[in-house]
């Protein structure tokens, strides 16, 4: 059995105590991160190691999909028991979309502007950093990753379809209603699908409210449906969310916290 934890579920930027996404799925022999956002870390650190990390998965480039990418450069310099190869430091894979490197370089030479003594400059000590395309598959110890998209968003966003002993969880980063979507989370055992909105607005040409998402999951025919990614998190806020999910959908579903697990 593998277990999802919620390690961020929050759109734009974390609110207090919280993250934005960051998804850790644990088979037992494998653990990938998918998203590590801002204030994520911390999130992923309660509940494993930097260095048992098997790989990272990044939907797409908005900061608040990937930001935690640049402090956990950081933690893998200072947290020990690092894994080494022929004596050699073991570098983390992260894949991220396509063009993408060049974010990821951009990122860490402007942390070194007028900044000496910087881990930043070391960064592909700790990572190799790949780019992945649609319809691509990733293989990392007993777990595949697809790549599905790109989806509907105002940047280049792909969802990830990973498989773990038979079983799927799907995940569709940031995405409008799309048909993308829905491919993403066809017959999944696990949908963990963004719901930035409660009702539809001037953001639904890049972001899913509920009645799209109740759409997109009967549609999908996914067995669990898992809302993240989130505008607001007073909880009146979320329960609404949870009731109106409930009006529409036709599967067991849960608006997720950091801090939750999920078997499957």
């Amino acid at each position: 059995m593998a277990t999802l934890h919620i390690c961020g579920n929050a759109s734009a930027a974390p609110p207090a105590g919280g993250a934005c996404s960051a998804y850790l799925v644990d088979t037992g022999r494998t653990k990938v991160l998918l998203d590590i956002g801002p204030g994520a870390l911390g999130k992923v650190r309660q509940v494993t190691g930097v260095h048992e990390l098997d790989a990272v998965f990044i939907s797409h480039m908005h900061t608040d999909h990937f930001l935690d990418l640049l402090a956990l450069n950081v933690a893998r310099f200072t947290e020990g028991g690092e894994r080494t190869i022929g004596g050699e430091r073991w570098r983390l894979p992260v894949w991220v979309p396509p063009g993408a490197l060049a974010t990821v370089e951009a990122c860490f030479a402007a942390l070194q502007v007028n900044v000496t003594g910087t881990t930043s400059a070391r960064w592909r000590e700790n990572f190799d950093v790949r780019e992945y395309a649609a319809g691509d598959t990733v293989t990392v110890g007993d777990t595949s990753v697809s790549f599905v998209g790109p989806t509907k968003h105002a940047q280049e966003d792909y969802g990830m379809r990973l498989v773990a002993g038979g079983r799927t969880v799907a995940y569709t980063g940031d995405t409008a209603f799309c048909d993308a979507a829905i491919e993403i989370g066809r017959d999944a055992g696990i949908f963990l699908a963004e719901c930035t909105l409660m009702e539809p607005g001037p953001a639904s040409n890049t972001h899913t409210c509920v009645p799209e998402l109740v759409r997109m999951a009967n549609e999908a025919k996914c067995e669990q449906l898992l809302a993240t990614h989130f505008s607001r998190h007073d909880e009146p806020w979320l329960a609404e969310m949870s009731v109106r999910l409930a009006q529409g959908a036709s599967m067991p579903h849960h608006v997720v916290r950091p801090g939750e697990m999920y078997d499957f």
